[in-house]
């Protein structure tokens, strides 16, 4: 198979992410097949009446959580190894020590563990106490704890494994909050986001809600792309936003879930869409003569800055494109066109058939 390292890297990732799902299930039926199951039960039973707890629900319900989340824990490290560690240091992309990740990972078991035994008690409950609805309380709870975290993770949950301070950069921070409020979301802040210490990796996002609503930029995004190229980037993050609002990611991500050879080219046109979404920002910005002389040949010359072919020349490599996940050049420049030209979303559709 000839493939380029690209290719190779995000081929290995998906086969893992796919073979990490695949022995999930194998475990958990295992354990409900070969009566590991009960047996872990009557074991939670036992455990509960060391603690004076016999037989209380709760504390059987807690003990077995507990275990569970443990054993499934430790089947998947290899796995969570490999690709969160392993791939990322044979590609070169890595950047930490195996005990950093160590170190990141036990945070991640503690939280997730401890959101488990919240989201199995309350569970446990509503059985007991609404036979007929628990599904339906259980749905509202899980709606609005979602909420909750969105609003918490910027201040609460993130910092737990990155280190955040304001951007220094008055300009930058300048231009990106007006570039938010232009595309109608208010934000309370534009933050430096230490991922060096991770990766080589760039990363821009925007997290929050409400009063913790905030742009993200890692500091390796800071340190190799220039303040246009930046503006642009966050321009296609706020054109996830309206996808991940629209349903749109999440019918892709099951998509390529479904179709892992397809991934990459679900991919592009994912990102080909938000190029364009970002295209519909300029428009709006233009309609309101905001923009300035020379912004939108800026805005073009950064969305072909960062399209993967030139991306793969300068790392010295040959352009592949059966590897693009985001488009090439030619591409982004086209796409964020449309939508800046037309301000319209429907000339966004970028998986139309025969759609380049």
């Amino acid at each position: 198979m000839n493939e380029d390292k690209a290719t190779r890297y995000h081929r290995l990732g998906r086969q893992a992410s796919i073979l990490s799902t695949a022995w999930s299930l194998v475990l958990l039926s295992g354990l409900l097949l070969t009566g590991a199951s009960g047996a872990l039960r009557v074991w939670a039973s036992s455990a509960s009446s060391l603690i004076g707890a016999a037989g209380n629900p709760s504390a059987i319900v807690a003990f077995y959580v507990l275990v569970l989340s443990l054993i499934v824990d430790a089947a998947m490290l290899p796995l969570g190894f490999y690709k969160g560690f392993f791939l990322e240091r044979r590609y070169g992309l890595a950047t930490e020590t195996t005990g950093h990740w160590l170190k990141d990972h036990l945070k991640a078991v503690a939280v997730g563990l401890l959101f488990a035994e919240i989201g199995a008690l309350f569970v446990y409950a509503t059985l007991r106490h609404w036979p007929g609805a628990w599904w339906a309380m259980s749905g509202l709870a899980y709606s609005a704890v979602i909420i909750v975290l969105v609003n918490l993770a910027p201040v609460v949950l993130l910092p737990l494994f990155y280190t955040f301070k304001p951007l220094e950069k008055d300009t930058l921070r300048d231009r990106l909050t007006a570039l938010a409020a232009q595309a109608g979301t208010s934000i309370k802040g534009v933050y430096e986001w230490t991922l060096s210490d991770r990766t080589k990796k760039a990363n821009a996002a925007l997290t929050g809600m409400g009063r913790t609503r905030r742009i993200l930029l890692s500091d390796t995004l800071l340190a190799e792309y220039s303040d246009d190229e930046i503006e642009v980037v966050l321009a296609h993050e706020l054109g996830h936003h309206i996808q991940r609002l629209r349903g749109i990611e999440g019918r892709v991500r099951q998509a390529q879930e479904a179709r892992p050879s397809a991934a990459n080219a679900l991919s592009v046109r994912l990102e080909l869409q938000a190029d364009c979404y970002a295209g519909i920002w300029g428009h709006s910005t233009a309609e309101r003569q905001i923009l300035e002389a020379g912004d939108v040949d800026e805005a073009l010359s950064a969305a072909a800055s960062i399209g993967d072919d030139r991306i793969q020349r300068m790392s010295g490599r040959g352009v592949q494109p059966e590897s693009f996940t985001h488009g090439s050049s030619a591409q982004r420049v086209e796409w964020f066109k449309r939508g800046f030209e037309s301000g319209d979303l429907d000339t966004c559709d970028t998986f139309a058939r025969g759609t380049d």
